[in-house]
């Protein structure tokens, strides 16, 4: 039962450090892009900057509703 539930949480854990990595990902790639060719040039990388500061709060949101 025991080995159950570690494998549970280190699932648990792997999925949202997974999650976490590949936000960071996107986010520099965003901010990359923005940097490389300018706001006007690149109104997709504003948008998904927005996007990804939404999921920002809501990860720290969710963090602290759990603590």
């Amino acid at each position: 039962m025991l080995t159950f539930i570690l494998m549970v949480v280190a699932g648990i854990v792997l999925f949202v450090v997974l999650g976490v990595l590949g936000w960071l990902g996107t986010a520099i790639d965003a901010v990359f892009s923005l940097l490389t060719e300018g706001v006007g040039n690149c109104f997709g990388c504003v948008i998904e900057l927005v996007l990804m500061l939404v999921v920002l709060g809501l990860i720290i949101s969710a963090i602290s509703l759990i603590l």
